[in-house]
């Protein structure tokens, strides 16, 4: 039986050996020793069979490090097209270099989980962060200067993707509206939601809870405001609603993650 993986996470995961079944946005893929797999709220994936000796690697991204280069290479993400191949094989070369950089994030990691001084804490923040960032821009490259041509057609219904995955990551807090974003895009509900699900795999509906999901959960992991804060943020009309919206999407209560994340 299949089970859903990485709702919500951003990031690359590598596999380092064996190899596993995978059902992403209800297509079938094999992730095998030297392949990466790319985690984002773009896509459902759901892992079907899994080898014994499956092991991985994960370099995880907060999401405003990703959306801030994403603002940055608008056409380059267009143009690599993640969206309809987010598990593939890289060069031996890239690969020793993302797994170096995910052993040195958990260096980072433990460095911070031992030091109390804010300053240093802070320093050791940046330094992951530049190499998260170093990590996906080096994954670009080698998609980018691996890509074929798309048609002006194709082009033009990943530009509304991408549009709408940039303006759910600035507004995502306060609308949760397909039509809102419909609108935003100058194009009917009913288009824009055939071009999403056509281009993405999955609906705007589904895009909008994955990236109110991992907003949530960065307000509740890095930031000690109360659930009713979090609620009115959010523009919840009230944190009831909040928590069962929450629970749907995670299968836990907003606190119950909380004390997980902090126990970690």
């Amino acid at each position: 039986m299949s089970r859903n993986l990485y709702f919500d996470k951003i990031g690359i995961m590598l596999c380092l050996r064996g190899s596993r079944q995978l059902l992403i946005n209800g297509k079938a893929y094999t992730q095998s020793e030297g392949m990466v797999l790319i985690l984002s709220p773009l896509f459902v994936i759901n892992e079907v069979e899994v080898s014994p000796d499956y092991e991985e690697r994960f370099i995880s991204a907060e999401p405003h490090v990703v959306f801030s280069l994403l603002n940055r290479m608008s056409r380059i993400v267009v143009a690599i097209r993640i969206i309809n191949n987010p598990c593939f094989q890289v060069d031996e070369q890239l690969f020793d270099c993302l797994e170096s950089n995910a052993q040195r994030i958990l260096n980072y990691e433990k460095k911070c989980e031992a030091s109390c001084d804010s300053e240093e804490l802070s320093i050791y923040n940046i330094m992951i962060e530049k190499i998260v960032e170093e990590s996906i821009l080096n994954v670009a490259l080698y998609l980018y200067q691996h890509s074929g041509t798309v048609s002006d057609r194709e082009t033009a219904n990943e530009n509304i993707l991408f549009e709408f995955v940039m303006k759910l990551q600035r507004g995502v807090v306060k609308n949760r509206n397909v039509a809102y974003y419909a609108e935003k895009a100058n194009l009917s509900v009913g288009y824009f939601s055939a071009v999403i699900r056509k281009t993405a795999g999955v609906s705007p509906s589904r895009l909008i809870s994955a990236f109110t999901i991992a907003h949530a959960k960065t307000l509740l992991s890095q930031t000690k405001k109360s659930i009713k804060e979090i609620a009115s943020v959010m523009n919840f009309p009230e944190q009831y609603t909040f928590r069962k919206y929450f629970k749907q999407y995670t299968g836990m209560a907003p606190t119950a993650y909380r004390n997980t994340v902090l126990q970690k």
